[in-house]
Parts: structure tokens; sequence; C-alpha cells
């Protein structure tokens, strides 16, 4: 039995996501035992050695700083096989007295390049790009800009007009920036209309949704706005929803988990072999964008539906005579636009709501299941289990709210 353990950042989606995946890889070979360290902002190189010490053949890492990680390598020079999902690939120089380390790693280019496929595809002649000073959002940013610059100038040539603004550093209250201030409505109102914006984060592209509705600018009608992570807290209730790509972490846990293994069975992995980036994006359209309006409408709106009354024992058939289309095209344009079936979307809105009410409330566990129609899912707790690693008992004294 290979004893793998994961230490992750599981506060947010992509972690909780490549989390899901290597559960999913771990079940499907028996193999393997996973052992989760639910790690922070403030965990220590000497945090994850204590780990180390309860016993794991190697680790995987997600959502840790850069600089915790190097510190760990550079002080616990005997650790075991590592993979890390980074932002940026380390150099062969830095590589070099790490012992067994590889990385994963998104591939920023072609996420711009995708992204500015998409907004072209529009008939757009306008382009921006919103960034942030957040370290970590700005060294992906950067790449993501260039790359989808480059596309948009090879597109159109002297026709594009593309500019990029970048948002300051956290507010005090925590926030990255400040939707009321002067200087965002300024910024918003000087953008040539129609315009495509492509926005490296969720959470920035709700708050832009936010403040164009308080300018009266319409979106997707003057502004379409494409943003990245596809955060259902974000996307699904923003107003309108966000247009959003949403990288493959279930792959890139896949491809993390595959290299650790490979790193345990041979340490002196060749350099080039230890590092690997993904490159696949699914796109899940909403109303931010015009994209297949018709089509989009038809998804948006069943979408919308689910996540009112999914809570209330909805089925598909209320979907279905909801939304005024037949069932199969429904379920086609469904898994086209979001890689997931009907059924899976209500089990997915239930799922959200069934840890916001473990995470909030001091509900017994049968009651948080009735309230967000979690029972109705079959083996609601292997289901529950299989998605997180743990049981719901156990999620909520990780996850607990200060306020709850």
């Amino acid at each position: 039995m290979t004893r793998i353990g994961m230490v992750i950042a599981t506060e947010i989606k992509p972690t909780r996501d490549m989390m899901m995946g290597l559960v999913d890889f771990a079940y499907a070979h028996g193999d393997l035992e996973l052992r989760l360290f639910h790690a922070t902002l403030a965990t220590t190189a000497e945090n994850i050695a204590a780990f180390v010490a309860t016993g794991v053949d190697g680790l995987v890492f997600c959502g840790i700083p850069r600089d915790t990680l190097f510190r760990y390598y550079r002080l616990f020079p005997d650790h075991p096989p590592v993979v890390a999902s980074l932002y940026t690939v380390p150099s062969e120089e830095e590589f070099a007295g790490l012992g067994p380390v590889g990385v994963v790693i998104l591939d920023n280019a072609a996420i711009g390049r995708q992204a500015a496929d998409f907004l072209l595809a529009r008939g757009l002649r306008n382009f921006v790009f919103l960034g942030s000073k957040v370290r970590r959002e700005s060294i992906a940013g950067e790449q993501r800009f260039e790359a989808f610059e480059e596309r948009v100038r090879a597109v159109l040539g002297a026709e594009a007009r593309v500019s990029r603004w970048i948002l300051g550093n956290r507010m005090p209250n925590g926030d990255y920036w400040d939707p009321d201030s002067g200087e965002v409505a300024r910024w918003v109102l000087s953008l040539p209309l129609p315009c495509g914006v492509f926005v490296n984060g969720d959470r920035e592209a709700c708050m832009l949704t936010y403040v164009c509705r308080r300018l009266g600018i319409g979106v997707p009608d003057q502004l379409e706005i494409l943003s990245i992570n596809n955060a259902p807290g974000f996307c699904e209730r923003s107003n309108p929803p966000l247009s959003s790509l949403e990288p493959d972490y279930m792959s890139l846990a896949e491809k993390a988990i595959k290299m650790l293994l490979t790193l345990i069975a041979d340490p002196t992995l060749p350099f080039e072999s230890r590092r690997v980036k993904m490159l696949k994006c699914r796109l899940v359209e909403r109303g931010s964008t015009s994209v297949n309006r018709n089509r989009g409408n038809v998804v948006t709106r069943a979408r919308e539906f689910i996540r009112l009354h999914a809570c209330e024992g909805i089925g598909i058939p209320d979907v279905v005579a909801h939304v005024g289309v037949s069932r199969r095209l429904l379920e086609s344009l469904v898994r086209e636009s979001t890689g997931r079936s009907l059924l899976g979307l209500i089990q997915q809105i239930r799922l959200e709501s069934c840890c916001y009410l473990l995470e909030t409330t001091n509900l017994p566990v049968s009651e948080v299941q009735q309230r967000s129609g979690y029972h109705l899912t079959a083996n609601p707790g292997r289901v529950f289990r299989k998605a997180f690693g743990m049981s719901m008992s156990e999620y909520r004294a990780a996850h607990r709210r200060p306020e709850a």
C-alpha cells in the first residue's frame, strides 16, 4: 500500500477540485492510501515535516505558497518524493539540490489564447485584460495577458485595441479592490464599447458586474465579461451569471499523482520528465457573454432554476418543464456547456448547500441533509466522503466558520 500525503489549502475551489481528483484516482486504484493535511497561509515547513513524520511515501502540494515549499525542501533535504501544483515552473537551476521534486502547472499562455479566441468570435474589436497585484495571480496573469494580446493582434492586426488594467492591493476589509471607488468607476466609464473583458479571477469579475450595474453599463450588451476558475459562489450568483474558463484540475490531479508514483519508483527521474503543463480548460457559458445567445439562455435558465429549487426536491422533469425544451435537447446542451448531466447539476447544488449548512450552523447532520435536499441522494454519506475524503461530521469540524 502506497501512502500519499495531500498537503492542500481546501478553502479555495481549484485546490478542492484537485483534492477530489486525487480521491477519485485513489478509489480507482485500491493500492493507494491518501492522508490529508489541511493547509492554510500560516502553514510552515515545520508543520509539513511533522505531517510527513506520521508516515507517507510521497507528497502532493496544492495551494501552498511557493516560499513555504522551497523552505521545506531546503530545511528537510531527505524529504520523500514531492509533486507540487505551482503557477510557474521552476527552472532547472531551481530544481538543483531540491531532491525528488516534480511540478504540474496550468499552461497560462494557452489560457490567454483560449480567452482571446472566445471573445474574438463575438465580433468585437476592443479588448481589456483585468488583472491583480496579488502576487501569485499577477505571475499567472502576466503570462495570460501576453498570450491574450498576442492572439488578438495576430487576428485583427491594426484594428485591434487591447489594453490592461491592474487592480490594486487588498483593501483593509480583505477585498482585492473597492468597487465603489471613483477610480474604478472612471476606468469602467473610459472603456471603448462594445468591449470584451477577460478578468483574471471570478471574484474580480463578479465585482465588475456590480460596478457595471451601478453605472448603467449593459452586460453583455456593452461589455462581455469572461473570467477564470468557475467558482460557483461568484459565477452563478453574479448578476448576470459569469461565463468562465474552468481549468481541468481533476486531470491535473491525475497527472500529479502519476508523476509522484513514478518519482517514488525512481527518484532520479530526469528534469524534463518532472514538469508537466496542463492545457485543457472547459468553457462554461453564462449570461455575461452573448455567445450562442439562444442556446446559452436555455442552459442559463435551467441552471438558475436548479440553483433556486434544488434543495426543494425538484427532479429533471421539473427543470425540463420550466425551460420548455425537450429533455434530450436540454441534457445535450447542459452537458456541452457544463460537462455535467442535469442530475449532476442538481446534486452539485445540493452538495454545496449541505457544505454551507455544515460550516455555518449547528444543525444535526440529518437535518442538514434534509434542508439541503441531500437526503435525496443515493447513499449520501458515501457520496460525500468520496467528494471530500471525510464524513460530514469531520468536514464540519475542519471547516466550521468562527461565527457558527
